[in-house]
């Protein structure tokens, strides 16, 4: 007995057929490939561009037309978020604005903080998430009350207690080798105690 002829879709002859269907890229691999992009652009060094970007009104600098404008309005600033900017380097453009207060640098690529030293009207600072594996240029800010510097390498509790001003009232030192691991409040009480007992000591 012969089998049943079976009738076949009709393919037009120039038809692209789909390709087949990829694995999609889970969330750590997307997250991954992400930070790994991020991680090849290239550092920045703080100067006046990046702070008059950050920090200036975009139709002040359409208007402005010399550098020295720029500096002038900049001088005025007292809070500059320079944070995920991806800043290696500091610079003395820091040192010239006489009335800033609160300085966010969180999330860059900086080794060495000892330009701040010029800072003297700093009241807010924050560090986190960096390659710092010491603290320099804070010991002398008199009005220094709030640092955060968790999420970097410091690791030496007794040069971070010596590099730190007494005027300090709020620290972060989360998730750096000098601090033990245990629980999260715990963690960051018991160490900014056992600091502020060395500060003073």
């Amino acid at each position: 007995m012969e089998a049943p002829d079976i009738p076949l879709p009709d393919i037009e002859e120039d038809a692209v057929l789909d390709p087949p269907e990829q694995d999609e890229l889970s969330l750590e691999e997307v997250t991954k490939l992400m930070l790994d992009e991020e991680d090849a652009k290239p550092s920045k060094v703080v100067n006046l561009e990046l702070i008059a970007t950050r920090c200036l009104p975009q139709d002040f600098l359409k208007q402005a037309t010399s550098e020295e404008e720029i500096l002038e309005k900049a001088k005025e600033v007292s809070h500059a978020r320079l944070d995920r900017e991806r800043i290696h380097k500091l610079s003395n453009t820091l040192v010239e604005l006489p009335r800033l207060t609160h300085l966010y640098l969180q999330y860059n690529r900086l080794e060495d903080t000892s330009i701040l030293a010029g800072c003297h009207n700093l009241r807010f600072l924050t560090l986190a998430n960096n390659f710092l594996s010491e603290v320099k240029g804070l010991a002398s800010m008199k009005s220094l009350l709030f640092l955060d510097v968790s999420f970097n390498l410091l690791d030496d509790a007794d040069h971070l207690v010596d590099a730190l001003p007494p005027s300090l009232r709020f620290l972060n030192i989360e998730s750096n080798p000098v601090c033990p691991a245990v629980g999260d409040e715990d963690y960051r009480r018991e160490d900014y105690l056992f600091l502020r007992e060395c500060l003073c000591a």
